[in-house]
């Protein structure tokens, strides 16, 4: 991924919710904050900014317009959007979605901790509120899910190695008091014919070693708590010779809450098409 704004490349679905015993539950107050009401008449970033921190009690910033990689342009500036909006009773990450529909903002880290929200930088670009797995106040989607051949430039008689690479992107409600985010793994992959695709061992990613978040930083996410309620996760193993056209992803990304206690986020993603 190569930014955590809010996109879709992947059909995906929800998971039930499973915990452990020494896992908060789903529905602890701590990770599943309460829905939010909000209503707006034609409003400036600035006053939806305004009212999405008042309305969850965060910070909520808005840092300009996002602009394409590579310096490319579009058919004209876009002005900044003017929302009308008038939602009652809507999970965080529903009401941000309706936010991406309607108008194309996208929510990403905000590098002095807390979240911030941009627009396009063009007309005609105009994002996709993305389908994830939501769990308490937690939404994760992927991004990304492509097939690498690798081959050694030093070594050309050495044989190519070829991977299964995907990114996916942790959200959490910026009400949510995270200590840190402790890592990613995925548990199963299995094709629609049932074939395991998982090597040996299930592919697991430390957070905190290999971490790369929105704001494009690197080194241990531990040790700055206000960049973890949005991460984006790359896991890359080998790819399997032969396998069905599509699969269901499951994994668990696990938080630690400023609290001490520990949270295991579920999340399933069914029917992907596996790249050729």
């Amino acid at each position: 991924m190569r930014s955590a704004c809010l996109g879709l490349l992947l059909v995906l679905a929800s998971v039930p919710a499973v915990c452990r015993a020494q896992d908060v539950p789903p529905d602890d107050p701590a990770i599943n904050p309460p829905p939010i009401s909000l209503k707006l008449d034609a409003a400036s970033t600035i006053r939806l900014a305004s009212a999405l921190s008042a309305a969850t009690g965060t910070t909520i910033t808005a840092v300009g317009p996002t602009r394409p990689a590579g310096g490319s342009s579009g058919p004209g500036p876009a002005p900044p959007p003017i929302t009308t909006i008038d939602v009652s009773n809507e999970p965080f990450w529903n009401l941000c979605n309706t936010l991406t529909t309607n108008t194309g903002i996208t929510f990403q880290q905000a590098a002095e901790g807390g979240l911030a929200f941009t627009w396009p930088a063009f007309n005609g670009q105009h994002p996709v509120a993305p389908k994830g797995t939501t769990w308490g106040g937690f939404f994760i989607y992927a991004a990304l899910m492509e097939r690498r051949i690798n081959a050694n430039a030093q070594r050309p008689a050495a044989a190519a190695v070829d991977n299964f690479h995907f990114e996916f992107t942790l959200m959490a409600d910026p009400r949510i008091k995270i200590a840190s985010v402790s890592g990613v793994k995925l548990t199963s992959m299995l094709d629609s014919a049932g074939k395991d695709l998982l090597p040996g061992t299930s592919p697991q990613v430390d957070v905190g070693q290999v971490p790369r978040n929105s704001v494009g930083t690197t080194g241990p996410v531990q040790a700055d708590p206000k960049v973890t309620h949005v991460v984006s996760v790359g896991i890359t193993f080998p790819f399997p010779a032969q396998h069905a056209k599509t699969a269901t992803l499951k994994g668990e990304a696990r938080y630690q809450l400023q609290d001490n206690r520990t949270v295991a986020v579920p999340f399933e993603f069914k029917d992907v098409e596996l790249p050729k």
